[in-house]
């Protein structure tokens, strides 16, 4: 069976659904906002999905468990080479709106990721930058559009505000936002399917040592789905090659190995096929899709932040 380092969020566990901070754990008292250090970056406490506090417990146990067999069995007579040991690089620390594969989700499309934190005072929503029109981190504190223009309309599909007599903003109407929404929508037919779950993060290297020397090029739902929230595919055919991409590595590593997963791999580009071929971005049902998902998150701001 193939071990998988990634999970998913489910959204539905009751800390998924708890949009607001408690403003009392120790996650909470680091945040900036709260005038702590941001050196934790992690969620509310009360805001982490149980299904993936489960999982990383377990992995844990496992990695204790794999510790304590490796001391045991190491003899005493094998001898030992002095290393030099590599210095570690310093990354720069990341500005302190910006929070990387964070347990919030955005408050446009429902999806994890690299998110963009609201400065404004009592707000604490997050965003992709795709979502918000945004191509770059912006300098110095940065205000969702929820809190921009005197406007009291809002766009169909993000909290920009816009005139009365259009139902959505410019940013929502390009190519690229018209592409991403029906790309999400292509991968809400299969992401919770039981099939996708193999394919929804990278292959454990314990589980499968040989895999990244036979696959060269490695991609996995995660990845796609990563590059549709960054806005990083401009044409279907992109996507699509991506798609095919995932099932060719599947029958070259899975094909003698494990025969199902070749078969879920296939199942899958078959419904992606139909789906973009049956749906274009104007479809009504790609519309109401994101539209719908934009609504249900919205109502979830009632008491954070001003509207």
């Amino acid at each position: 069976m193939i071990f998988f380092s990634h999970i998913l969020h489910t959204g539905t566990c009751k800390a998924c659904k708890n949009k607001v901070d408690c403003k009392q754990c120790k996650f909470c008292l680091d945040k900036p906002k709260y005038g702590g250090s941001g050196k934790l970056k992690q969620a509310c406490f009360h805001r982490q999905c149980e299904v993936i506090v489960a999982f990383r417990k377990k992995n844990k146990e496992f990695e204790k468990t794999l510790r304590t067999y490796n001391m045991v069995t190491t003899t005493t007579t094998t001898t030992t080479k002095k290393k030099k040991k590599k210095k570690k690089r310093k990354l720069e620390p990341e500005p302190e709106s910006i929070v990387d594969m964070t347990d919030d989700l955005c408050s446009c499309c429902g999806d994890g990721g690299t998110l963009l934190e609201c400065e404004h005072s009592g707000c604490g929503l997050f965003f992709h930058m795709s979502c918000v029109g945004l191509t770059r981190i912006p300098k110095g504190v940065w205000i969702c559009p929820r809190h921009q223009g005197s406007s009291s309309k809002t766009c169909s599909f993000c909290p920009a505000r816009i005139p009365s007599d259009v139902s959505a903003c410019s940013s929502c109407v390009s190519p690229r936002s018209e592409l991403a929404r029906l790309l999400r929508f292509a991968l809400s037919k299969v992401i919770h399917k039981d099939i996708a779950l193999p394919f929804r993060g990278e292959v454990d290297r314990r589980e499968c040592p040989d895999y990244y020397e036979i696959i060269s090029n490695p991609i996995d739902l995660g990845k796609i789905i990563a590059k549709v929230q960054n806005s990083k595919y401009t044409k279907l055919d992109q996507f699509q090659s991506d798609i095919d991409l995932l099932v060719s590595n599947c029958e070259i590593y899975c094909e003698g190995r494990y025969p199902h997963l070749v078969e879920n791999a296939q199942e899958i580009q078959s419904i992606f096929v139909q789906t973009l071929e049956k749906y274009t971005v104007d479809s009504p049902e790609v519309l109401s899709f994101a539209k719908d998902t934009f609504a249900r998150l919205k109502r979830g701001w009632s008491g954070v932040g001003n509207s």
